[in-house]
């Protein structure tokens, strides 16, 4: 069953975070102080109804997580449709993969960001999850990156 997270699931939320972002080998990028500053964000977030969670609880404990989020950068800031939706945090426990959740807690995100006008949304995909995406109608973008290395 799909819940909307509530502000006192973001500290467990937070910890799957770093989880996911450890299973990828990023955590080496993340801020000293990541599990602070992340719960802080979120919550403010929360407060201004920028970003709602999507979770999946097997007893107490989530078990999978996506998040919605409305943003605006510079360049959408001067259309007349200066907000898009950006789904992160999709994340779902090694023992519970492989049984949809993913793409339930994405389509929730999905519904919320149109609830709230949305008109577009973007993400940012690894390889394996790419099929996922790509089935609810993601399409690849021209988007580049350049990266320096210290």
């Amino acid at each position: 069953m799909i819940l909307k997270a509530k502000k006192s699931d973001l500290p467990e939320i937070v910890d799957l975070i770093i989880q996911m972002y450890t299973e990828g080998g990023y955590h080496v990028l993340l801020r000293d102080d990541a599990k602070e500053f992340i719960l802080k964000t979120y919550e403010d977030l929360y407060d201004k109804v920028q970003s709602q969670h999507f979770i999946i609880k097997f007893g107490s404990k989530i078990i999978a997580t996506a998040g919605a989020f409305i943003k605006t950068d510079i360049l959408s800031s001067f259309t007349k449709t200066p907000n898009f939706g950006f789904i992160s945090n999709v994340y779902t426990i090694p023992e519970c993969r492989n049984k949809g959740h993913a793409t339930l807690l994405t389509k929730s995100a999905i519904d919320w960001l149109k609830e709230n006008g949305i008109k577009e949304v973007k993400l940012v995909s690894t390889e394996n999850s790419k099929r996922i995406y790509e089935k609810m109608g993601f399409m690849l973008t021209d988007e580049m990156m350049l990266s320096f290395e210290n």
